[in-house]
């Protein structure tokens, strides 16, 4: 019985998978947005251009061919979850079927403080994965990179340029966080739920192995000690990987919420979103929240290359592999020329 439920829930139980590549299954369409109120709305934008609303994005230029002004935030957190589409994390109604109730109390399939945080962020609901394998989509996250042939093997160009070595390059400063890393630098693979398939800098040689750290190291007291540009990846229990949905919303709570708080007042910015879903468009949730930020639903098509671009056009520093011909996201800031003005 567990098993047909499952099958026909696919996404309510805990997923286990291997490393390698992973096939979606089942198609479905986007919904409404995000509800919820808990957190503060970030103060009214000072500009928006004239006769635009934000909840009218579908006939906006969202990638400009010149390249219209991006904000430069103090500071970044980009935080990557697994395997979920936005209409499970998202979406209106993520329940497909009563059954639900019946494999698991309705709360530990819910994500109330995610659905808080995306009501107050841009949100972009035609977001699509790269891949559906780990390597694949962390590195297009990280460096750029396209998937290589087999992704399961170690990485070919482990040398090529990416976020982290082209800030340090420029004189910014990068942190990798992996919750449950073994010690700042450790490379000698997976230990416990920390997996290495989902720590992307860890393969490149041009980072330095000091920006490779455990997620202790998380100034969550002294915010402003950050990085210019760091990337946050739960363990296996708290990304959504091999537990609950509402482990890892719950986890989010506790260690992001008051960097999100934090933002606000200090030119920050948080950028939430996952390395692939299990549908067959392999549509994902990812939304950015800040005070440079423009809440609302943005349907223009978008992808990890876009998301890699962007930043990395934020800071003046070249984009990187395949996210150099990856137009940045640029209508869901606000800046001194609107987009398309």
């Amino acid at each position: 019985m567990i098993n047909l439920v499952h099958k026909l829930l696919g996404f309510w139980l805990p997923k286990r998978r291997s490393s390698g590549n992973r096939r979606a299954a089942g198609a479905e369409k986007q919904s409404a947005g995000p509800v919820g109120n808990s957190i503060p709305a970030p103060k009214p934008a000072a500009h928006r251009p004239s006769g635009r609303m934000i909840e009218q994005v579908e006939g906006r230029v969202m990638f400009s061919a010149s390249t219209p002004a991006l904000p430069r935030p103090d500071h970044v957190v980009v935080v990557v979850l697994e395997d979920h589409s936005y209409q499970q994390i998202l979406g209106a109604n993520p329940y497909p079927s009563s059954l639900a109730w019946i494999v698991q109390p309705p709360r530990y399939n819910t994500d109330p403080y995610l659905r808080s945080l995306a009501s107050q962020s841009a949100v972009l609901t035609n977001m699509t994965a790269t891949a559906h394998a780990n390597q694949s989509d962390y590195q297009a996250l990280f460096s750029g990179l396209a998937p290589q042939a087999k992704p399961d093997k170690p990485l070919i160009q482990n040398r090529a340029p990416n976020i982290a070595s082209e800030a340090i390059a420029n004189g910014l400063t990068f942190g990798g966080y992996s919750e449950s890393l073994p010690y700042t630098g450790w490379s000698r693979g997976d230990k416990g739920d920390y997996k290495q398939g989902h720590n992307p800098w860890v393969d490149l040689k041009n980072v330095p192995t000091a920006d490779n750290l455990p997620f202790t190291k998380f100034p969550k007291n002294h915010l402003a000690a950050l990085p210019t540009i760091s990337y946050v990846v739960p363990n296996e229990q708290h990304n959504m990987h091999s537990n609950t949905v509402y482990a890892s919303d719950q986890w989010m709570a506790a260690n992001m919420q008051r960097y999100a708080a934090w933002t606000r007042k200090h030119n920050s910015l948080l950028i939430v979103t996952w390395d692939e879903s299990h549908v067959s468009s392999n549509n994902i949730p990812t939304f950015f929240y800040g005070p440079m930020v423009r809440p609302g639903q943005y349907a223009e098509p978008a992808s990890h290359y876009n998301l890699l671009s962007t930043v990395e056009q934020m800071f003046g520093l070249q984009p990187t592999n395949q996210a150099a011909a990856a137009a940045p996201i640029t209508d869901v800031f606000n800046t001194e020329t609107p987009v398309g003005g």
